[in-house]
């Protein structure tokens, strides 16, 4: 059974970006929460506040 290592390299450099972009997100996460909190808490329009992060 022929193995093609482009495909497989490929599907790697895709996984490598995946797993960057989701450690990123989960990173923010807090950051945002407590942004869009606060926000909510100052009583301004916290869809605006959110957008601008």
């Amino acid at each position: 059974m022929p193995v093609d290592l482009k495909f497989i390299q490929t599907q790697l450099d895709n996984f490598s970006t995946f797993a960057k972009n989701l450690t990123k997100l989960f990173q923010e996460l807090p950051v945002a929460l407590q942004k869009f909190a606060k926000a909510i808490a100052d009583g301004s329009d916290a869809a605006t506040a959110a957008k601008d992060n």
